[in-house]
């Protein structure tokens, strides 16, 4: 903005300033409307942690590299600055070169689906399949869950193969004897636990299993482990940590 007005005053309302005032008015305008949307729409903590507002503000990144390419532009021309001999075509297609092969080099970090929360979640819900094929009511237990899990799973249980769209699935964000025996009490045959506490229902600690009530006890039906994630483990701000066995981010 105070680039701008600088620019504004030494060589007036060009084209290079006309953008940049586009450029201005836009992104104050694109950030009342996304602020005023988390204020009134978006809920809990998707609201209070401004949950994917850096995301939304790369929709104006091409608006800013041409405003910003039009200024160094002028600030050159304005200096005399020229590229002599072979580096007029060399630099520029040097320059497009990075632009196009840049993206690799982030790629782990555009991928979401690549974050250990992300994968952990995906086998979580495959792994509710046995027990919908024999009963739809299910329970999730995520212990720790703030609701992201839940929701994810939710969707990835109904709507990715095998696909359970009539599953009834009650969450509970504790897993503790108490939490099992309600669960058991309202009729509940299986329960899908993300992440086993020390001497719950004989799940090993840190690992994740699917339980069945037989014979007036939970028992475990299948045991696994969650895959190493690569260290560090890379921020999940979509996805709860602690219910999948990982360190809080």
């Amino acid at each position: 903005m105070l680039g701008l007005v600088w620019y504004w005053r030494r060589h007036g309302l060009d084209r290079t300033a006309r953008l940049a005032a586009l450029f201005a008015g836009v992104t104050v305008l694109y950030n009342l409307a996304i602020v005023f949307t988390y204020i009134a729409h978006f809920p809990g903590t998707t609201s209070d942690s401004a949950h994917s507002y850096f995301r939304y503000n790369t929709h104006l990144a091409p608006l800013l590299m041409l405003s910003l390419t039009l200024l160094a532009r002028a600030l050159a021309a304005e200096r005399g600055w020229r590229l002599a001999g072979v580096w007029q075509r060399a630099l520029p297609a040097a320059i497009i070169a990075m632009a196009l092969l840049g993206p690799l080099a982030f790629f782990p970090w555009l991928r979401f689906d690549l974050e250990a929360t992300q994968q952990r979640a995906w086998r979580l819900a495959a792994s509710a399949a046995p027990a919908l094929d024999q009963d739809r009511r299910l329970a999730l237990v995520l212990p720790g869950d703030n609701g992201s899990l839940a929701t994810m799973l939710d969707a990835l249980i109904r709507f990715t193969p095998p696909r359970h769209v009539d599953a009834a699935l009650k969450v509970v964000d504790q897993a503790t004897d108490a939490s099992l025996t309600s669960l058991a009490a309202a009729g509940y045959r299986f329960a899908l636990l993300s992440c086993a506490p020390g001497g719950l229902a004989d799940v090993p600690p840190a690992h994740a299993a699917l339980l069945e009530r037989a014979d007036q006890r939970w028992r475990p039906v299948a045991v696994w482990s969650y895959p190493a994630a690569a260290l560090p483990v890379r921020p999940s701000h979509v996805v709860a940590d602690a219910p999948l066995c990982l360190p809080a981010g």
